[in-house]
């Protein structure tokens, strides 16, 4: 009796443990969860706004004025996504060690050495009055938040242990900073190209690179690899540091415009999806912002902005692509032997300029630097002081003044092309393909980018810095940039390609996609005479792939000469000879290609390369490809296997590589080829930034997936996954939007996660499902429909 009292004493106190633990967990992940329907007295609010929330929590709000507007649109931001606007913040003020540790070391060091926070006071100080009072207005909105949520902030903040500091509206500038270093081309392109040609010469490189210049000078004898790859290492590297948090903005996007000509509506539609990484909290908020007769503008902000990024107000609507500049150029400065502070420029020896920084470190510990500058910009290699010879500075267009906030707040505002151009001359250091359409039936395409003027008129290589012959002389007028303006074909389109043919400015040779997703748009978009809205979803979520089309034909020719090939091998070829190119998650065909594709670039270019060059290489993967088109069905020697005594072809590499996808398969998905769906390769997983931490993960479901997707690089939607991770999904559609200007509310959008940042929000990932299954939500804008369908009302007061 005695035995059994204890044993339900031991009993309840485990249940108690367990009940506690749970009760516990429950209230610690909802810290942070805001009501939107609550009335809410905020000082120096001069008027009531009100904020109706869908069922997705898309906040809409109605303001009497611009200072109300983007007060309130500052605490709405806030109470979504208070954490990742203060992790985007960090990241550019180089402050991720005060909250991760140590590990985050690097990722701080490279944004002390960019120093956004630079340009983003000169920018803050030429900015007009106006904009200045806008983005006071929003800092005021998230500052109330912050004191009012004192000892209530989201669960990411009890998990680390600290609190958000007040914003300012510096912060909001160092995000668009952010946004031109993410966007930027070169930054480890130029590595790549060097150590190739070092160790291959520039015959060989040519063959897979045909946009190389062969007249250009070979890289100097005197740049040590060892440099090169420290610059690699200790620099470049730190951004896959900043990718595991899931703050990549822009990186890949499709974009077009039909004319009112070629629509079922008989005014133009415009359709966009920008790819970046997928991520959860996705880096999109979907907004709705209206001043009644002033302002009505709707699509996607960044958390910690005020301004609607991409999307239409009532006059125009507007969709972007990355145009890829090459914007920076890394320099070899030569070091004086006698004195290590000095760097020698056209014949003489200039001081170089230092800057200490002290990186705080959680636990209590810091970190002194020193960032070195020289008049091209920050030395980016290690430097220490026993140094003799020669370092690397970057020279990058986002350090130059320019006011993209300006232009997106311009953009918001817009009533015509005229007023759109205007908004556009804004983007320099922010390169974007901008696309048009209004509800007058024009259409249109603007390249807003800041492309430098290069003597050489090549930026593709690390160039000497002493000789003064390299140096820019400013960027490309805007009159002189590629400008469509209703085009006769009826449409406009951009895929991250190549801007415009016969351009007399260098934009980039390595940096642009393959043409695949802009021929598959441009094939579809002259199919035939008129797209209706439904038309054009479908396009977003069309699959055939233009990549697959160029070579499976001597896939299957020159497997077909093997007198090898086992049943299994027979069967995969049959369903490639039959394949229709489509991407589609339940195709086996695209399965069995990618696998080829992978294995025929692994058969053809490590040898030659050696493992540690060819990981760097394959890290572009869309020059990879392009190279791949460029030599297929040739004679050219990267066929040749180095490491055989025989002379391999063409025909021996496709063999292979097809019996080696064949057995990868095999493998992965079983021996019956019917069964390799692509998608049970091809998946996503919605990370969260403590997602990794798989004790949090599971305790607080941080992570979402993974989810079994169709598509790859090359199709519209561009489910990209990285050559050295098959097939894990790194970025994608980050958003789909299809704008009717002949009826905006019969207008579409979608995000891959939901608007709230906080996991245990019914509305963290409410739209993950819809976007899975290739499904939109409605886009409302008209007050009726508004409340209407509203879940939510919030009303924020002024104080007395």
């Amino acid at each position: 009796m005695k035995i059994k009292k204890i044993l339900t004493g031991v009993v309840i106190v485990l249940f108690l443990i367990v009940a506690g633990g749970l009760i516990f967990i429950n209230i610690f992940s909802k810290k942070g969860l805001p009501d939107y329907n609550q009335k809410v007295s905020i000082p120096g609010l001069e008027q009531k706004v009100t904020i109706y929330r869908d069922k997705y929590a898309v906040p809409h709000i109605y303001a009497e004025n611009e200072h109300d507007l983007y007060l309130a649109t500052g605490y709405c931001m806030a109470q979504d996504r208070m954490w990742q606007m203060d992790l985007i913040r960090r990241v550019t003020m180089g402050r991720l060690s005060e909250i991760f540790g140590e590990k985050m070391l690097k990722a701080d060091r490279l944004f002390r050495t960019l120093d956004i926070t630079k340009k983003s006071k000169l920018v803050l100080a030429k900015s007009s009055d106006e904009l200045r009072g806008h983005l006071d207005a929003y800092a005021q909105g998230v500052n109330y938040y912050i004191q009012e949520h004192k000892g209530n902030f989201p669960l990411e903040y009890n998990i680390l242990g600290y609190v958000p500091d007040s914003w300012e509206p510096i912060h909001t500038l160092n995000l668009i900073g952010y946004m031109a270093w993410d966007l930027a081309g070169g930054w480890d392109s130029e590595i790549v190209i060097h150590n190739l040609e070092k160790k291959l010469g520039a015959a060989l490189i040519e063959e897979i690179t045909p946009r190389f210049d062969k007249h250009a000078p070979i890289f100097p004898d005197y740049v040590e690899t060892g440099l090169i790859d420290t610059l690699y290492r200790d620099f470049i590297s730190a951004k896959d540091d900043i990718g595991h948090l899931g703050v990549q903005i822009l990186k890949a996007s499709n974009n077009w415009a039909v004319s009112g000509a070629k629509s079922t509506t008989q005014k133009p539609i415009l359709a966009n999806d920008m790819h970046l990484g997928l991520n959860s909290p996705g880096i999109w908020l979907q907004m709705h912002q209206n001043i009644k007769g002033k302002l009505d503008v709707t699509g996607v902000a960044l958390p910690g902005a005020p301004f609607i990024v991409c999307g239409h107000n009532d006059n125009i609507a507007w969709g972007m692509t990355n145009v890829m500049v090459d914007n920076l150029d890394f320099f070899i400065e030569k070091i004086n032997p006698d004195n290590p502070d000095e760097y020698l420029y056209k014949g003489e020896w200039k001081k170089i300029r230092t800057k200490k920084e002290i990186i705080k470190i959680k636990g209590g510990d810091s970190k002194e630097i020193d960032i070195r500058y020289t008049d091209h910009g920050p030395i980016v290699s290690e430097l220490k002081k026993d140094i003799k010879d020669m370092v690397i500075s970057a020279k990058w267009q986002g350090f130059e003044y320019s006011s993209e906030l300006l232009g997106v707040y311009l953009l918001n505002k817009a009533r015509n092309f005229d007023d759109f151009k205007t908004a556009a001359k804004e983007f320099i250091a922010v390169s974007q393909n901008i696309v048009y359409a209004d509800t007058k039936g024009n259409i249109g395409l603007v390249c807003a980018a800041g492309i430098p003027i290069r003597p050489s008129n090549d930026g593709s290589r690390v160039r000497p810095g002493w000789t003064g012959e390299h140096e820019w002389k400013g960027v490309v007028p805007f009159d002189e940039r590629p400008v469509s303006y209703n085009p006769a074909s009826g449409f406009v389109s951009s895929a991250n390609y190549n801007t415009a043919d016969n351009f007399p400015y260098y934009i980039n040779k390595w940096g642009f996609c393959g043409p695949y997703r802009l021929n598959r748009i441009n094939e579809i978009l002259t199919s035939k005479e008129k797209f209706s809205v439904e038309d054009i979803k479908t396009m977003q979520l069309d699959m055939k792939s233009k990549f697959p089309e160029l070579l499976v034909k001597e896939i299957v020719t020159e497997t077909a000469k093997n007198p090898g090939l086992t049943k299994l091998e027979k069967e995969a070829l049959s369903l490639l000879k039959t394949w229709d190119f489509s991407m589609d998650k339940k195709s086996s065909a695209a399965a069995i290609f990618e696998n080829f594709n992978l294995s025929f670039i692994e058969n053809t270019f490590k040898d030659q390369m050696g493992d540690d060059l060819y990981q760097g290489y394959i890290g572009n993967k869309q020059a990879v490809q392009i190279a791949v088109e460029q030599i297929w069905d040739t004679e050219s020697q990267w066929f040749d296997n180095i490491t055989t005594q025989e002379i391999e072809t063409f025909t021996d590499i496709v063999q292979k590589s097809f019996s080696d996808a064949i057995a990868k398969l095999e493998k992965q998905l079983g021996s019956t080829a019917d069964d390799w769906e692509w998608g049970k390769l091809l998946t996503f997983t919605l990370n969260h930034p403590l997602g990794s931490v798989k004790i949090l993960d599971r305790v607080f479901k941080l992570n979402k997936g993974p989810y079994e997707m169709g598509g790859n690089n090359h199709a519209i939607p561009a489910y990209a996954y990285k050559f050295t991770k098959p097939f894990k999904v790194y970025h994608g559609p980050s958003q789909r939007h299809v704008y009717d200007t002949s009826q905006w509310d019969n207008s579409f959008s979608v995000i891959p996660t939901g608007n709230s940042g906080i996991p245990s929000s019914s509305h963290y990932c409410d739209q993950t499902q819809l976007y899975v299954n290739g499904e939109f939500h409605v886009d409302y804008v008209s007050k009726s429909k508004i409340k209407e369908n509203a879940e939510y009302t919030m009303v924020l007061e002024r104080t007395e």
